[in-house]
């Protein structure tokens, strides 16, 4: 999988400042809390989930291969299809950098 761009972070990078550089101010902070929320709650497991390991199974493999990526958007009065195209481009960016062979290949 190809590094994260310049717009998306892993879960380490809220917290070096050559990363996230351009998000000075409020812009950190989502990402810091979400990354922190990640980290502490859904990667590990919850006695009131009724089983046995982390809240979202998926995610400590997805943090193991680097490919869960946060993002920091601005959409304030933007409306419903300035949300719409704000998402569809995030699905384009994720499905380019999808992994074209071997075993981590998805088939839709």
């Amino acid at each position: 999988m190809p590094a994260a761009a310049a717009d998306l972070f892993l879960l380490k990078d809220p917290e070096d400042a050559g990363r996230t550089g351009q998000l000075a101010g409020s812009g950190l902070g989502t990402p810091r809390t979400v990354a922190d929320w990640i980290k502490t709650f859904v990667t590990r497991p919850d006695k009131d989930l009724g089983r046995a390991g982390p809240v979202r199974p998926f995610v400590p493999v997805a943090l193991d291969r680097k490919t869960l990526w946060l993002a920091s958007e601005h959409v304030a009065n933007g409306g419903l299809p300035q949300v719409a195209e704000l998402m569809n481009g995030c699905k384009r960016r994720l499905l380019e950098a999808e992994p074209a062979d071997g075993d981590e290949v998805t088939t839709t």
